[in-house]
């Protein structure tokens, strides 16, 4: 599949203030692209919609393009606050809050949420499923169910088999550390464990993002 984004980076990703003109590389915005997974059942107000929302805003304000599915809950919440980060910055790109959704119904029908500022729209939940898992630099994971395993233990198996490069893969909180230990020990690595993080906040995860991204 080819690349759809720039590869290019800020010079310095983890100040929280907005990305200055030392986020411009030859006439061209940073477009390194974190993918946010989570719930789609996850309600306005909530907690988890809440660090969702401190999610997206936190990886706008870095200089990230920030990548959901494109649905409600936590998608909705990450493109929500990406949007609100990258209006806080002044930055009005179309392009900066991607949803990635399949179907054939239009984008209103199919509840494609309005933060979206720009939709890949797939035949199929395979080749959607596919791209969230390829096309990013980076994953941040918050609770949610079976698809969201799904999406990270995919992940993990890519690098494994060096589908992917190594990417970090950072969980918000501690709701899915059972499962990442069942996972890793039946497919982890070293380099898998040491891409594999548990972090409290939305600071804490765009920090370890800038860490772990050249």
């Amino acid at each position: 599949m080819p690349c759809l984004y720039f590869r290019q980076r800020l010079d310095s990703r983890i100040s929280y203030g907005c990305p200055t003109i030392g986020g411009v590389i030859q006439g061209e915005w940073n477009m390194t692209t974190i993918a946010v997974f989570g719930s789609g059942a996850v309600e306005p107000g909530s907690p988890d919609y809440l660090v969702a929302y401190d999610v997206g805003w936190s990886l706008a304000r870095v200089g990230y393009v920030v990548m959901t599915g494109g649905y409600m809950g936590v998608m909705a919440a990450a493109s929500e606050g990406a949007a609100a980060g990258n209006a806080d910055c002044g930055i009005s790109e179309a392009d900066r809050v991607i949803g990635v959704t399949y179907g054939s119904q239009s984008r209103t029908l199919d509840g494609v949420n309005r933060w979206v500022q720009q939709e890949i729209r797939y035949p199929t939940h395979a080749e959607r499923i596919t791209h969230l898992i390829m096309e990013p630099e980076g994953y941040v994971v918050m609770p949610g169910g079976v698809g969201t395993r799904r999406e990270f233990a995919r992940v993990a198996r890519c690098i494994k088999m060096r589908t992917i490069p190594p990417r970090p893969v950072i969980f918000i909180g501690s709701f899915w550390q059972a499962e990442v230990q069942q996972l890793l020990a039946e497919v982890g690595t070293p380099e898998l464990r040491d891409l594999f993080v548990f972090v409290e906040t939305a600071a804490e995860s765009v920090a370890v993002l800038a860490q772990n991204i050249a």
